[in-house]
């Protein structure tokens, strides 16, 4: 046996929460020798306890002025406020509530990597304990395509027929009334800095936003009686991916009803037809796409102004409600990038990799890292890639693509 136990195995011996311990320590019902910022506890005083719990074991309250503090964020922790320990075998430093369930289990010396945690989350997806992990780099790239996409259409659409009055409104400029923003603000909260490097922005999602909004006066004839807004709002767990680097869930239904009220009010504010495509990096969950998608029970999202429509990034899948007439024609500025075309895309991207880090293969692993598309996508480009005479296929070692000699 050690010399002494730790709070996690004296509450293994004694058959209780290691809260219990911690309290009995803190309280100065059990003696406990403090090291560092960690306790331990001699068998003879552990055995004297369980044998008489007696008051007066020699207590050795925690002296003031010697604060606990929590082992991830440094805060003054009081009892109340213990989350639990260390999960580290050799550790028992005591964790917030708050850290706690945030998900930091380990104090800081004993976290593990960010590459030890993603290789932790990636086992469990391919063992099926989790059926997605998105990437900050990956949600930066979706939602950036998927942005930049919805802006080629509307600049290339010379007229557009209002989806509530039916007029043809006919637009030489759309740039007259564009906007966009996005939740750098937020993100720069959520870090606790002053500034972003552009080398963060380029792999962490912003919620970027971009809207073209039509007053009913000012396309001169072809004015609208009732103005227009056609949006698009990329949507990302800002504090998981800041804090983890990915996720590993599709976004709630409580995110999609925040965003629907904030659209409601404003259309109802200024009496304008409000088409937005709310898209989330990581998908929505059922509960969303209940919420919105027509149902038998006749429960889909139906508003007088707001027309909502959920993008699913990480499926490529589009839902509204399909028994609104007004959504007719429309649906088609917000659909995602067609299989054909990202694949084609995803050729082009590769080829100019190589071609530009002068390399003669890539890996599976580093194209999904960079494109942020799947695996599955990426190898069947690789494999389509491969019965072309300039290049091969190696299904092992994770999977590799060579480019032949020419």
């Amino acid at each position: 046996m050690s010399d002494f136990y730790t709070v996690k195995t004296a509450a293994d011996y004694l058959g209780v929460e290691y809260k219990t311990v911690w309290r009995l320590i803190r309280g100065g019902q059990l003696p406990a020798v403090r090291v560092g910022r960690v306790y331990r506890i001699h068998p003879q005083d552990l055995e004297a306890y369980l044998q008489a719990q007696r008051a007066s074991a020699s207590p050795q309250p925690t002296p003031e002025g010697e604060p606990i503090l929590c082992g991830h964020c440094g805060r003054v922790l009081y009892e109340a406020d213990l989350g639990g320990v260390c999960e580290h075998l050799a550790c028992d430093e005591p964790l917030c509530s708050s850290c706690w369930e945030q998900g930091f289990h380990h104090c800081r010396a004993h976290r593990p990597t960010v590459q030890q945690r993603l290789a932790q989350v990636q086992a469990a997806l391919a063992q099926g304990a989790i059926d997605r992990v998105v990437t900050s780099i990956q949600a930066r790239q979706r939602e950036q395509a998927f942005i930049a996409r919805f802006e080629e259409r509307i600049y290339d659409i010379a007229a557009l027929q209002h989806p509530l009055t039916r007029e043809l409104l006919k637009v030489k400029d759309w740039s007259l009334f564009h906007s966009a923003w996005d939740e750098s603000e937020r993100l720069l909260e959520i870090l606790g800095v002053a500034f972003l490097e552009r080398s963060l922005l380029a792999v962490t999602p912003v919620n970027s936003a971009s809207r073209f909004t039509i007053p009913p006066t000012r396309l001169g004839r072809s004015s609208p009686r009732q103005g227009l807004v056609l949006e698009v709002q990329c949507v990302s767990d800002l504090e998981a991916q800041a804090r983890e680097g990915w996720v590993t869930g599709p976004t709630r239904l409580s995110t999609l009803l925040a965003l629907l009220s904030e659209r409601q009010e404003a259309a109802e504010r200024d009496g304008y037809a409000w088409v937005v495509a709310l898209a989330a990096t990581s998908g929505w969950d059922d509960e969303s796409v209940a919420h919105v998608a027509a149902s038998p029970e006749g429960r889909s999202y139906r508003h007088r102004l707001l027309l909502p429509l959920l993008v699913d990034l990480h499926s490529s899948q589009l839902y509204y409600n399909i028994a609104d007439e007004r959504m007719k024609g429309i649906v088609e500025l917000f659909k995602p990038t067609r299989e054909a075309e990202e694949l084609l895309r995803l050729r082009h991207w590769i080829e100019a990799k190589l071609d530009a880090e002068h390399r003669t293969g890539l890996t599976l692993q580093e194209v999904v890292d960079g494109s942020g598309l799947s695996a599955p996508f990426v190898q069947r480009v690789f494999q389509q890639m491969a019965q072309e005479p300039h290049y091969r296929f190696q299904p092992d070692s994770g999977g590799v693509l060579i480019r032949n000699p020419s």
